[in-house]
C-alpha cells in the first residue's frame, strides 16, 4: 500500500503552492536545525584515519541539496496541527509517495527517502557520497516521521567523480540559491485532498474554497479535519 504523506502549510505557503504550481525545496543549510547535512561523529573518526586526504570543508556541500519535507502517516497528526495550524489558518496537503513522484513529472535530479533517525554520537551512517547525509537526522527528531524529496546538484569541476571529491573542494562554488528552489508540479496529481485546520472557522473554509476555484482546483478536495469532529456520548 502506498503510504500517505502530509505537508502542513500556513496560508501564505498554500497560496504560493497553488498560484505558482510549484513545490518549494529548501536548501538544507537554511533550516533551524543546525545539524541538517552534518556528519555523525563515528563517520568522521572513521574517515580521518591513515591516508586521509583533506578535500575542503564538507559543511559547504549543504549548498548542493534542497529538500521538500513531508510527514508520513496514514492519519492526521494532532502534534503537527499544533505546530502549523494553531493560528486557525493552516492546511495540510494530503498526498502519497507515488503522487509526489508522479506530480514532479520532469524533475532534475531528485531522490526520495524515508529519513533514518540515528544517534549522531554513537551510530554510523551509510554515506557513499556527500549528498547521502540528507537521509539522516538526529534521533531526537524521530517524531517528525519524515519522508523527503531531495533535489541535488553535482559540482561541475575537475576532481569530482560521481559526486564525490577525489581532490579539490566545493568551498568556492555556488550551489543552489540560498532561498531554495521552486520546482513545477502537477497539482491535480500531487494533491489528494486539502485538509483545513481543526481550529479553522467557517469563513476560512469559504476563502480556501474560493481560492481553489480561482486557480482551477476541484473544490471537492477541500475537507475538514477529522480532529474537528464533536465527541459522541451515550444516552440513557
Amino acid at each position: 500500500m502506498d503510504s500517505k504523506i502530509w505537508r502542513y502549510l500556513d496560508f501564505a505557503k498554500l497560496i504560493h503552492l497553488i498560484s505558482t504550481k510549484t513545490l518549494h525545496f529548501t536548501r538544507i543549510d537554511q533550516f533551524k536545525d543546525k545539524f541538517e547535512g552534518s556528519y555523525p561523529l563515528k563517520n568522521i573518526k572513521d574517515w580521518e584515519g591513515p591516508g586521509y586526504k583533506p578535500v575542503g570543508d564538507f559543511k559547504n556541500w549543504r549548498k548542493f541539496v534542497c529538500v521538500s519535507c513531508w510527514y508520513e502517516s496514514n492519519r492526521e497528526s494532532a502534534a503537527m496541527w499544533e505546530l502549523y495550524g494553531a493560528n486557525r489558518q493552516g492546511v495540510a496537503i494530503c498526498s502519497s509517495k507515488q503522487r509526489l513522484k508522479d506530480g514532479l513529472a520532469e524533475p532534475p535530479i531528485i531522490s526520495y527517502n524515508d529519513i533514518e533517525y540515528i544517534d549522531f554520537i554513537n551510530d554510523m551512517a551509510d554515506i557513499n557520497i556527500p549528498h547521502d547525509v540528507c537521509k539522516y537526522k538526529r534521533i531526537e527528531f524521530e517524531s517528525e516521521c519524515e519522508f523527503r524529496a531531495a533535489l541535488t546538484a553535482i559540482p561541475q569541476s575537475p576532481g569530482f567523480e560521481n559526486g564525490f571529491p577525489e581532490f579539490g573542494s566545493v568551498d568556492n562554488q555556488e550551489g543552489f540559491p540560498k532561498e531554495g528552489m521552486d520546482i513545477p508540479v502537477n497539482l491535480d496529481v500531487l494533491i489528494e485532498k486539502v485538509v483545513l485546520s481543526p481550529y479553522a472557522e467557517n469563513w476560512y473554509r469559504d476563502i480556501i474554497t474560493k481560492l481553489a476555484r480561482h486557480y482551477g482546483l476541484d473544490n471537492s478536495i477541500i475537507t475538514t479535519s477529522e480532529l474537528a469532529a464533536d465527541p459522541v456520548y451515550p444516552k440513557q
